[in-house]
């Protein structure tokens, strides 16, 4: 357990100053000065978590980090839930089991014993949960997730969920849950290691971009622990660490950071460059290429619908706002199980259906099987009669590969996802990918080698559906074949000249 300096501030004066300060949330200010007084000094990496900031420069409501080996990710987590106690009547500290919400608790204690803080000794039994309560009358419980049903009781003011990536979606929905009655916070904590479930990954790249969330995600890499590695990102341990066992160990170990799944099509997705608020306004305050932050588009743009017709798979009909160079993807039906008439149905009470002046689809929408094709079926119930042409996967996926690097001018993709977009996100950053070998091996790392250049067809609708518009809207692009290229003359070098 960390040792916490000491403050010259007396405990008496700094808890009157702080029973000043209540009111319904605190400003960053007082947060860092309850930090100031249990000696606690974020390096520059538990700073920016600490004060992650929305798309609005306003604090998140929900909070995800993931740490690197020996990051201090539990103190870092304590000094996050210690900082909101002033402004809370209950706290709760969620893991995949009672014993992996100790530490967390112990730094809590022990900071609020600096300050004198604490209204009573902790109730801390052998086996169950464990509880304290503070001088200003907020009382912190731990809570297991072994069963999803026990999270349960009181609405707190905030949640820790520590060790995420081993518990179950279920526990992180129901920590929102619970957190909605009194608009709580969460903050989510854990490690790409030894991960059970793949929602943890999935979530921390939603909302490293704009998101229906609201959250914000962020890593707490190794060399965030000063204590340990006072030099930082150059410290030569870290650089020793980086050096042995290739870049992907490295990252997702040390660094924090996921690394895509073998054989992804779109390694290029970035769902922070990608993904963006998009927002309607006047044709006069339209900017035609949008910040960092934020999109403004007219309202009154002639949109389209993109489609890729399934059933059990996977049916997806994306909202798409074709501007210059870029397509805005602001929405998505996603639905499993879905017939046309349904989705069809669907699209049609979407509050922007009236701009809606175009349908492109994959051409297998003209097929019937025994009843209507999907292009009439769309046609009976819109009126719009879907376009589209047969289209090679390969010339697909090199077309949308294309669309998500920058513009050379402006620096915007081709393509932009709204925060709406989560199943089409999770399609290119972990479904859709190629069959993989990876027995294949340099020294101590193993490589991925791709032994088909046509990707599996699964977990692909949103896909399928954007490379059916882009190039309906921008055209294929030229692609070389294997045995397409034409032998090149020779050319003529200074030795022809003296023969």
């Amino acid at each position: 357990m960390p040792v916490l300096a000491p403050n010259q501030t007396t405990k008496k004066n700094l808890r009157e100053q702080i029973r000043q300060t209540f009111g319904p949330k605190p400003l960053d200010v007082q947060r860092q000065y309850l930090f100031d007084a249990v000696g606690y000094e974020p390096s520059p990496e538990q700073q920016h978590f600490h004060f992650l900031k929305d798309e609005h420069h306003g604090t998140p409501r929900f909070k995800l980090a993931v740490g690197g080996e020996q990051a201090g990710k539990s103190f870092s987590a304590a000094m996050e839930l210690f900082s909101y106690l002033p402004w809370g009547e209950l706290f709760w500290i969620v893991g995949p089991d009672y014993a992996q919400t100790h530490n967390e608790f112990n730094y809590i204690w022990e900071a609020l014993e600096h300050i004198e803080g604490l209204d009573s000794y902790p109730s801390m039994p052998e086996k169950g949960s464990w509880t304290l309560r503070t001088v200003w009358g907020a009382e912190i419980v731990t809570k297991s997730s072994d069963d999803p049903a026990k999270i349960a009781g009181r609405a707190p003011d905030g949640i820790l969920l520590v060790e995420a990536a081993q518990c179950p979606e279920t526990v992180f929905l129901r920590c929102m849950g619970r957190a909605a009655p009194k608009r709580g916070w969460v903050c989510v904590n854990g490690t790409f290691e030894n991960e059970k479930y793949a929602w943890y990954r999935l979530k921390y790249l939603e909302w490293r971009g704009s998101n229906i969330d609201g959250g914000r995600s962020c890593s707490l890499p190794t060399w965030s622990n000063r204590k340990l590695y006072p030099g930082g990102r150059l410290d030569p341990e870290i650089k020793r660490l980086e050096r042995l066992k290739g870049p992907d160990w490295f990252k997702e170990r040390f660094a924090g950071e996921p690394v895509p799944p073998r054989g992804l099509v779109f390694r290029e997705f970035r769902p922070e460059t990608h993904m963006r608020e998009i927002e309607r306004t006047s044709r006069e305050e339209f900017e035609m290429y949008p910040s960092t932050d934020r999109v403004l588009l007219p309202e009154d743009t002639d949109d389209e619908l993109w489609i890729d017709p399934g059933y059990t798979g996977g049916y997806s009909v994306l909202f798409v706002s074709v501007v210059g160079d870029t397509a805005f993807v602001y929405d998505e039906i996603y639905k499993q199980g879905w017939t046309g008439e349904e989705m069809a149905s669907a699209a049609a009470r979407h509050p922007r259906w009236k701009k809606v002046k175009k349908i492109v689809m994959d051409v297998a929408g003209r097929q019937h099987q025994a009843g209507k094709s999907q292009v009439e079926t769309w046609y009976d119930i819109t009126g719009l009669r879907a376009r589209g042409t047969k289209l090679d996967i390969l010339d697909g996926i090199q077309r949308t590969r294309i669309s998500l690097r920058p513009h050379p001018e402006t620096g915007v993709p081709g393509l932009i996802l709204g925060p709406s977009c989560v199943r089409t996100m999770e399609e290119f950053c972990e479904g859709y990918r190629y069959p993989v070998d990876v027995k294949s091996q340099i020294g101590s790392s193993t490589l991925d080698v791709v032994v088909n250049e046509k990707p599996i067809d699964a977990h692909n609708h949103s896909a399928k559906a954007i490379a059916y518009g882009l190039i309906d809207n921008f055209g294929p692009v030229r692609r070389r074949r294997r045995g397409s290229l034409a032998k090149l003359p020779r050319r003529t070098t200074g030795w022809d000249y003296f023969g």
